[in-house]
């Protein structure tokens, strides 16, 4: 059983992290949502999570109470609890995120120096 309290913690921990960042828009929390496998790649799951992400007050700086809304009917949609798919995303999203970060991050450099 996953413990509520850790879960939620962790991903408010982590959202404070990507607010610092500046990482906390729509279409950057879509791909953590992807990468954590919380959803499949089909079209129209994306075209589902863009409609809930069209909910929260601005899709550049989504707040933490609008995504944890956002996972919550996920979880009520897949038959899961709100517990679950916030493990899966401490656990699986930020290490795939960051990984690709750091790989654009390194590709810039690259091209910059030649």
């Amino acid at each position: 059983m996953v413990d509520k309290a850790l879960a939620q913690r962790d991903l408010a921990e982590i959202f404070e992290n990507l607010e610092r960042e500046q990482k906390t828009d729509a279409s950057y929390l879509i791909q953590w949502i992807k990468d954590s496998n919380l959803v499949g790649n089909s079209r129209e799951e994306d075209i589902q999570l863009k409609i809930m992400f069209k909910k929260a007050k601005s899709s550049r700086r989504v707040r933490l109470e609008e995504f944890k809304a956002i996972i919550m009917k996920l979880a009520k949609e897949k038959s899961r609890t709100f517990e679950e798919l916030t493990r899966q995303l401490t656990e699986e999203g930020p290490g795939l995120m960051r990984a690709a970060t750091e790989g654009i991050s390194a590709f810039r450099d690259a091209l910059r120096r030649n």
